[in-house]
């Protein structure tokens, strides 16, 4: 119905899809959408799907890396979460984080003191490579 028979992946003349997508990518420049790549092709009475021009293209490091959608985005803004954290209740079904594992600590809680007394440190040092480096002799003396 829709190709000719001859291996699947193939073009005329036993062409690889991928490796036609790739010439005319080269042919029409760096800034090609995989849509300009598909008319294309589509002249020369080779049908291909977005799905694979994207895919070569991305294999070939020239797609661009997928950005939240901003339908998704408009989302997330809209509406205010009731309760954050690892567990969240939303229309009375518990969702994110399997209970059996257990909460990730961060161990980069400090009290402000803490921050106060080393950023001295850090000033009278100079920098924070000298206090790193003060640091390290205090401990080796311990």
């Amino acid at each position: 119905m829709g190709r000719k028979r001859g291996r699947p992946g193939t073009g005329p003349g036993g062409k690889n899809m991928s490796q036609l997508i790739r010439d005319t990518y080269g042919k029409l420049g760096p800034d090609t959408r995989p849509r300009d790549i598909m008319a294309a092709l589509s002249e020369q009475g080779i049908e291909v799907s977005r799905a694979l021009v994207s895919g070569v293209l991305m294999r070939m490091g020239k797609g661009t890396p997928r950005k939240a959608s901003s339908k998704n985005a408009a989302k997330s803004g809209s509406r205010p979460r009731a309760k954050s954290g690892a567990m969240a209740m939303r229309d009375g079904v518990q969702r994110g984080r399997s209970p059996g594992r257990p909460p990730k600590v961060s161990n980069d809680s400090f009290s402000m003191e803490t921050l106060v007394s080393a950023r001295n440190l850090v000033q009278a040092a100079g920098s924070v490579a000298e206090a790193k480096r003060a640091l390290d002799a205090v401990a080796r003396l311990m």
